[in-house]
């Protein structure tokens, strides 16, 4: 028989599909948990920042703006200096939104041009130094303005993308909880299938192979009993129907034996029972009372041999039956009488 999967086989491939399955289930996780962490520290680490810094540039921008007028009305030195920190103020804020761009997270492009502008502004603006003998405002109340706008512009676009990120990062979740359940379903699935499989391979088997032994037990011989897998089950199976078929043989061999044994011992045995019945009935000649006596229990110990010659002539109906002994009562006397009578002979001969 050619030999399938062993059983040890099939426990190792169940374990692998479910190391497969369950690591899988983890991979796709670890890949959903990756984006989910992505996708929170742009929102906590760049789009929070945005909107912080962006806030902190339009005050700034209203404090320039404040302090410069100030300064052209009053002409106090320390008004340019609010103003020129409010300046560096805003330019740290600009700053510190245009390093947040990195491979993974990428700035608008109003944030870009609103940084091309306003750099091409600054170096048009001149040494601060010289901002003593100006005598016009150095940013127009125009140019301020459409600074705010597009900063007002580029905070709502900050907070739509966060609005965006959040939603996605809530999708990611749910879709990260709907493939781990997925997995977990699926694992628990297949190995319930998986053990109900290798339960029946093992059971099938082991319930064929009681039968045959309890039909070996109950009626001497035992049918083929079915091979279900080419397993080390199947391998017995096998090898169960080999030994069954032995033991057929050999039962025909020793029922034929017998058989051939009965006939041959029958024919010699019936002539000699009947030649002891010629002379214990004096047809060749007289006998005394001894030797009548003796030639009876010769007579009927060779009885005693035919009737065991017929019960093993029908030993092969004792197969098929089992033996059932009839009980019957009788006299201890007689019994006992013909027991001594059995063994005299023998006895004096010792």
């Amino acid at each position: 028989m050619k030999k399938g999967i062993s059983v040890a086989g099939k426990l190792f491939l169940s374990y692998a599909i479910f190391i497969l399955i369950f690591y899988g289930t983890l991979f796709v996780l670890y890949l959903d948990i990756r984006q989910m962490m992505r996708l929170s520290d742009n929102i906590i680490n760049k789009h929070h920042k945005i909107s912080a810094a962006s806030k902190k540039m339009i005050e700034s921008l209203f404090n320039m703006e404040e302090n410069e007028k100030k300064y052209f009305l009053l002409k106090k030195k320390d008004y340019l200096g609010y103003f020129l920190s409010a300046k560096k103020v805003f330019e740290a804020g600009l700053d510190e939104i245009m390093r947040l761009e990195s491979p993974g997270f990428h700035l608008s492009d109003n944030w870009r041009s609103f940084a091309d502008s306003y750099g091409r502004f600054a170096e048009s603006l001149g040494n601060p130094a010289d901002f003593q003998s100006a005598e016009t405002l150095w940013i127009s109340e125009g140019t301020i303005n459409r600074w705010v706008d597009n900063l007002n512009e580029a905070r709502l676009e900050n907070e739509q993308n966060l609005i965006a990120a959040n939603i996605e990062l809530n999708q990611w979740g749910q879709r990260a909880v709907r493939y781990g359940l997925t997995g977990l379903v699926i694992s628990i699935l297949v190995g319930l299938i998986w053990i109900l499989f290798i339960a029946r391979s093992m059971i099938r088997p082991l319930h064929e192979l009681n039968k045959g032994i309890r039909s070996i037990t109950r009626d001497r011989y035992s049918r083929a009993i079915a091979i279900y897998s080419k397993d080390e089950f199947g391998e017995l199976a096998a090898a169960f129907n080999e030994m069954a078929k032995r033991l057929r043989e050999e039962e025909l061999m020793r029922s034929e034996f017998i058989t051939t044994l009965s006939h041959e011992i029958r024919t010699p045995l019936t002539s000699i029972r009947e030649s002891v019945n010629l002379i214990a009935e004096k047809v060749m000649g007289p006998t005394n009372r001894r030797q009548t006596k003796f030639l009876k229990i010769a007579s009927m110990e060779i009885g005693r041999i035919c009737e065991l010659l017929n019960h093993l002539m029908h030993v092969s109906r004792l197969k098929e039956a089992p033996l059932k002994i009839a009980l019957q009562p009788m006299d201890p006397a007689a019994f006992i009488i013909e027991s001594i009578d059995q063994f005299n002979p023998v006895a004096k001969s010792k």
